[in-house]
């Protein structure tokens, strides 16, 4: 598994290829409510930090069905570590993985961990009967103890996984708000004026730096992101033409690095940390193969919001038999908007388990001034070298 890499204490400069860079990527990732966006397709021009990350495959068509690849993640964990902790909040997500690390430990009980909260049992409340409750190692905490006590506890002396990632696998939350994405094109919707005005992500993006992304940045600000948003199109490995495509392609080829490691963000962590020990389940190969093969099974045909993550569903009935669960469960929001989206800043994290910010939000107000409300961009004369001391963020 690759990390990201950084160093301890940053002190970064921004220059014009990289800000215009940045900046798009800034911008479409507030549409995939993403304040730290990560392009795993190409180069993102920052030359004095390199990102790592899992390459996306190609398309083969060749993969496994959905249990199949799950039982072999399970199978190829278990044999690697004689105890896992798992980050259960009774979504989908989560609840698929501790049904493959169930379906595939005869001694789970004694072996799996669970972590989870008040709101995890009222998610799922019987397979917290039938099987949370059971596990020798259970443990029902505030998500403040989860992220300050037990997650730094458990990648002490376990593996520690959870559900991150599912989205970037199965799609995005798009399929709610709009319940013809799965066959509108979504070249209707790419239109700036249309994206801004629909998308409250966006239009609350950055707070006090709203204006100097929207309301003084004139044409030069959609130039960097429609030109950007039309290269990262063609990367996709088969065609995009729906909205749900379209959302898709997004989340999994940028928003994947916030994803794997914004949990451990919340963190309380001594410097370094196990890095090893941090494991989302989705983020292994098996799972991004299947991603590319088979996008036209994460939703049931002729489907809708009911039956995305269709594939996980029937695999955790198969385990626990809840027909009500199956049928009617959607997709919701395990953790709280703080912990998923707003942490403040870029958090890097190395192969050597420290952690250090990148890039902190409210410096971008700084940043973007000088950016963008001059005529004349004079890059050189602009002053751009920020203190990115852990100490200084790390509460944020």
């Amino acid at each position: 598994m690759k990390h990201m890499s950084s160093t301890e204490n940053m002190f970064y400069f921004l220059e014009e290829d990289e800000a215009q860079c940045y900046l798009a990527q800034l911008i479409i990732g507030a549409f995939l409510v993403c304040l730290s966006p990560v392009n795993r397709m190409r180069d993102n021009k920052f030359k004095n930090i390199s990102f790592d990350y899992l390459p996306i495959p190609d398309y083969t068509g060749n993969s496994p069905e959905f249990p199949e690849v799950m039982d072999t993640i399970a199978k190829n964990l278990w044999d690697t570590n004689d105890k896992i902790s798992i980050l259960w909040s009774g979504g989908i997500d989560s609840t698929a993985a501790a049904t493959a690390l169930i379906r595939n430990c005869d001694d789970w009980k004694q072996r799996l961990r669970f972590l989870y909260t008040d709101t995890s049992i009222l998610e799922y409340e019987q397979f917290y009967s039938n099987f949370v409750s059971k596990a020798e190692d259970s443990r029902e905490v505030s998500e403040k103890d989860l992220f300050e006590r037990e997650v730094p506890a458990a990648l002490l002396d376990s593996l520690v996984t959870s559900g991150e990632c599912g989205d970037q696998i199965f799609g995005s939350m798009i399929l709610a708000k709009d319940p013809e994405s799965m066959t509108r094109s979504y070249k209707e919707i790419i239109d700036w004026d249309y994206l801004i005005t629909n998308n409250t992500d966006v239009t609350n993006l950055g707070g006090p730096q709203h204006r100097f992304l929207f309301e003084r940045s004139g044409s030069i600000l959609k130039d960097y992101m429609f030109n950007y948003l039309e290269e990262q199109i063609k990367l996709c490995p088969f065609e995009c033409t729906t909205v749900f495509d379209f959302f898709w392609w997004l989340n999994y080829s940028m928003k994947w690095n916030l994803c794997v490691y914004r949990a451990l963000t919340k963190c309380v962590l001594p410097q370094p940390f196990n890095i090893d020990n941090w494991y989302p389940f989705y983020n292994a190969p098996e799972l991004h193969q299947w991603s590319i093969d088979y996008h036209d099974k994460k939703v049931a045909i002729g489907g809708n919001w009911k039956t995305y993550k269709q594939p996980a569903k029937d695999y955790i009935y198969e385990l626990d038999g809840d027909k009500e669960y199956l049928e009617h469960k959607i997709k919701t929001a395990s953790l709280s908007l703080q912990t998923r989206t707003y942490s403040g800043h870029i958090s890097m994290i190395d192969a050597n388990g420290y952690c250090s910010p990148f890039i902190w939000m409210p410096y971008l107000e700084v940043q973007l001034d000088g950016m963008l409300t001059r005529d004349n961009l004079d890059w050189s004369s602009t002053p751009r070298q920020y203190n990115m001391s852990w100490e200084n963020f790390k509460d944020f």
